[in-house]
């Protein structure tokens, strides 16, 4: 059975956005010029939690997946391992215990 760490609660499901989303709105607002104080809210169509992200990995591979559960304890030396410095480790270690989503940050629940 293939495994996929995560350091987020399995059934935990959070907003997700891609870099090249991301990297588009970027793009628009730098285009659109300024425009006093504004926020842009980025987030995917749903919330996705790592046992959503371990079938989709088991559709793909054919195989079994399974989420392993990691210890808040392992993030520093895990992302030092990466290459990060301790203080940007220390910083996802330090990430609230309930990630945002849009219900808690006020944001429309999703359907």
């Amino acid at each position: 059975m293939q495994r996929v760490p995560s350091f987020i609660a399995a059934d935990r499901r959070i907003a997700q956005v891609g870099t090249v989303d991301i990297g588009r709105a970027v793009a628009q607002a730098l285009l659109d010029g300024p425009r006093g104080v504004r926020v842009i809210e980025l987030a995917g169509p749903s919330e996705v939690s790592p046992n959503d992200v371990a079938e989709t990995f088991a559709r793909i591979l054919g195989k079994p997946v399974k989420v392993i559960e990691a210890p808040l304890a392992a993030v520093v030396p895990t992302f030092t391992s990466f290459g990060a410095s301790e203080n940007i480790a220390a910083l996802y270690r330090d990430l609230p215990d309930e990630p945002l989503t849009r219900v808690s940050w006020g944001g429309a629940n999703p359907a």
